[in-house]
């Protein structure tokens, strides 16, 4: 619900995702709060992520598999069109790097 307020660009969304992660410091709150960061509809957010996703050894596959779906919102290919063609060429080194049902989500 939170993503949906964060790709909205509703202005009250930032405050509740901070009260939540505050509220939820598990394993699971902070993945989902990374996730939903994703869904923020800015250029540099999308381009940070577009970055951890390839570069970041620490950022586990799961989180980056709950983020894709925020990453890529519907009505946010202004800020994400930008990376179809990198997505693409990277294939090979999603395929080569990460788990087989990977690449599904990617």
């Amino acid at each position: 619900m939170i993503a949906a307020l964060i790709e909205h660009a509703d202005p009250d969304a930032p405050a509740t995702l901070d009260a939540e992660e505050t509220r939820d410091t598990s394993g699971d709150g902070r993945k989902y709060a990374y996730a939903t960061k994703a869904a923020r509809p800015e250029p540099v957010t999308k381009g940070q992520y577009f970055k951890d996703y390839l570069k970041s050894a620490a950022l586990q596959e799961d989180w980056i598999e709950q983020s894709l779906q925020m990453f890529n919102y519907w009505n946010q290919s202004a800020f994400t069109l930008t990376y179809l063609e990198k997505a693409l060429n990277s294939l090979p080194q999603i395929k080569r790097d990460r788990k087989i049902f990977f690449v599904l989500a990617w």
